[in-house]
Formats: structure tokens, C-alpha cells, sequence
């Protein structure tokens, strides 16, 4: 209530004062406000399926999983490891097994022919035209190696010739009037004057103490080197 208007709205009574808006008779309150109504989720959008573009692979399909209509069926994502062929399948282990192999006997060949590089060298002269030499020649037993067979050395010297040869000697091991075996040895590249003593491979089984053998030279052949 108040002597004058104080503000819009406001109204004058019988007894001279004014009232507020909300004092007069036909005053109604305003209607409440609606209730909110709950906000709704966004409305999925399934992409429809690009043309020319291949399916995801079957693995990673869900088979179980029902198949929405108008899209592609839904993935699943494996497990780390999951569904990968093992690294060392059985192609990739017999592979490299045969690798291991292969490695093996080569590795044992090359040291094998390092070890026997001289009698292979020795086997690649032809002395099948051969000259029969008196050259100064001889040999010796001079112990057991450890396949226990005889240790030979054998001795030439280059006195007929004026070009470098090649000589083989060969040899023959016995104790007393037993022939214990017979050898060959090859001295490669034996310059005009020169004496060579080299060892003899060979495989005379040391039935003998090494005091009572005695090696022989029985023929000496010559080619040019």
C-alpha cells in the first residue's frame, strides 16, 4: 500500500491508496512453467556401407552378434596375440634347422680342407707322364702322430734339372722282413739345387716301436712345375 503509484501495475483503492498488482481482486498468479521434460540421447547414425570398399576380414567378425540392419556387422578388436601365426611355425624351424645344418657341414669342410690343403695341392699334379729321376732321395721314421700312425719325413735334392719340379717319392715302411705299408711323398716346386724335407701324410699303423722300422725310397718321378 503506499500514497502513490510504485510502478506499473499498481492500483488505487476506495479509500484513496494504492496497491500492488498482485493485491487487486481480479488478480490471477500466472500459470507454473511446464515441467522440463529429460533431455533424449542423440539418435545413433549408422554410416550406410561405402561401395568398392572390402568387408572387414571374417576373423573379426562376431558371429553370434545380430547383424543391424543396413550396416555392416560389428567388429571386435582381438587380444594382443591373439589369432597371429606362431614365429617359429615348423616351416620356419625345419628352415632353420636345414641352415644349421648346412652351416655345419660347410664349416667342417672348409676346415678340413685347410687342414689337408697340402694333400689336396699334392693330388692335382698329374705325374702320369713322369720322368724316373736318380735324384739324391731319402726318408725317415721319426715318431706316432695320434691317429697312431707312423710320423714320415721325407728328403730330395733338385741336382738334375735347371727348372723348378715337382717330385714324388714313394716310400716304403718296414721292420725287419715285414713290409709294414708303403706311402707316397710329393715335394711341390723344388728349385734346381735345392733340398726339400717336408712330412708325409699317410696311414701306416705303428704296429712297431718306431727303433725298429725303417723307411725306404723305392722310386723317385719328376715333372716341371
Amino acid at each position: 500500500m503506499s500514497d502513490a503509484p510504485a510502478g506499473p501495475g499498481w492500483w488505487e483503492a476506495s479509500d484513496g491508496k494504492w496497491y500492488a498488482p498482485e493485491l487487486h481482486p481480479d488478480h490471477r498468479p500466472p500459470a507454473p512453467p511446464p515441467p522440463a521434460r529429460p533431455k533424449e540421447p542423440p539418435a545413433t547414425v549408422t554410416p550406410a556401407p561405402l561401395t568398392g570398399l572390402a568387408p572387414p576380414p571374417v576373423d573379426e567378425w562376431v558371429s553370434d552378434s545380430p547383424i543391424p540392419p543396413g550396416g555392416p556387422p560389428p567388429r571386435r578388436y582381438p587380444e594382443v596375440g591373439a589369432g597371429r601365426p606362431s614365429r617359429w611355425s615348423t616351416g620356419r624351424v625345419v628352415a632353420v634347422l636345414f641352415g644349421g645344418l648346412f652351416l655345419l657341414v660347410a664349416g667342417g669342410c672348409g676346415v678340413l680342407a685347410w687342414i689337408f690343403r697340402d694333400e689336396i695341392a699334392d693330388a692335382t699334379i698329374d705325374f702320369s707322364d713322369a720322368e724316373v729321376v736318380e735324384e739324391p732321395a731319402s726318408c725317415r721314421v721319426t715318431g706316432v702322430d695320434l691317429g697312431d700312425d707312423y710320423e714320415i719325413e721325407a728328403s730330395v735334392r733338385a741336382t738334375g734339372t735347371s727348372v723348378p719340379s715337382h717330385f714324388r717319392l714313394d716310400l716304403e715302411v718296414s721292420a725287419g722282413d715285414r713290409l709294414l705299408g708303403v706311402a707316397e711323398a710329393v715335394l711341390r716346386s723344388v728349385e734346381p739345387g735345392e733340398e726339400r724335407t717336408e712330412g708325409v701324410f699317410n696311414t701306416i699303423p705303428a704296429s712297431d716301436p718306431v727303433g725298429d722300422t725303417v723307411c725306404s725310397v723305392v722310386q723317385v718321378l719328376r715333372v716341371d712345375a
